[in-house]
């Protein structure tokens, strides 16, 4: 199959992390600019979260975004965005998740976990200053 070159968004954006659920694909970057997509091939810029994401997951069951100062937000279809609380300050860089537990990886050996499977937002510290 030929590739095809994403339409619809500025090429000039710089995003950084890829994320897709069943149904939909989302791109982030810096300064909250962040991109929803269908197909991955038509992209839309969509409502801007608060603050820049520095990458996103799948958690399955929604998306969920990381960022610079603990930043920790949620979305379920990728385009509107809600803030969850924060367990640390320090910048907040990977996301890793097998559908259950979700790791979330930043600064100084920061770790965050999930604290059950109802929930895939962090909720505990396990390791690195806060």
């Amino acid at each position: 199959e030929r590739s095809r070159r994403a339409t619809g968004y500025s090429t000039y954006v710089e995003l950084r992390s890829i994320a897709c659920s069943p149904r939909t694909c989302i791109a982030v970057g810096p300064e909250g600019r962040h991109a929803v997509s269908s197909d991955g091939v038509t992209w839309l810029a969509a409502e801007d979260p608060a603050a820049p994401l520095t990458t996103a997951a799948w958690t399955g069951h929604d998306f969920l975004g990381v960022g610079p100062g603990g930043l920790v937000m949620t979305s379920a279809a990728g385009t509107t965005w809600r803030q969850q609380p924060a367990l640390t300050m320090l910048n907040l860089q990977r996301i890793a998740t097998n559908g259950q537990t979700t790791l979330v990886a930043g600064e100084n050996g920061t770790l965050l976990a999930t604290s059950n499977h109802s929930s895939n937002v962090p909720r505990r510290h396990l390791s690195g200053r806060r």
